[in-house]
């Protein structure tokens, strides 16, 4: 437990001239019936309420569904929706120096597709953890 190294995913979007995407991501390990998955990326979202979780990812994890449910982005629009349900699943947050958070439950959209990134959001996970990141000195973690 303490400190948890994140890392910084920056590339190039080859339809906008000059313009650089930059992630803040952070390794992640969830709950199975067979003890803690293998790690996974995921794209830290500051600005999500609810982290998303595609369907093969979800379908092996230790979960709970609490009710159907859909999400939107930036549009309302009925066609930009993803169908799923929230729900209830547990991980840790984790780095390549063994580093790991305190096991966390955390209340998760559970998508019905795995046409989504793997994104953590505020609810349940940000909120109970310090984030810290500088791009510039391309430093970031988490501590519990």
């Amino acid at each position: 437990m303490g400190k948890v190294n994140l890392f910084f995913e920056t590339f190039r979007d080859a339809e906008i001239d000059n313009y650089t995407i930059v992630r803040l991501k952070c390794g992640v390990q969830f709950k199975t019936k067979m003890g803690w998955s293998q790690p996974y990326s995921a794209i830290i979202d500051t600005g999500a309420h609810t982290s998303v979780i595609p369907l093969s990812l979800w379908k092996e994890l230790v979960h709970e569904k609490i009710q159907k449910y859909k999400i939107f982005g930036i549009s309302k629009q009925e066609g930009c929706s993803i169908l799923g349900n929230m729900g209830k699943v547990t991980l840790i947050v984790v780095d390549e120096n063994g580093n790991q958070t305190k096991e966390l439950e955390i209340c998760a959209f559970l998508a019905e597709t795995d046409q989504i990134p793997l994104i953590i959001g505020f609810n349940g996970l940000l909120e109970k953890l310090k984030v810290n990141f500088d791009f510039r000195k391309n430093e970031a973690s988490v501590e519990d």
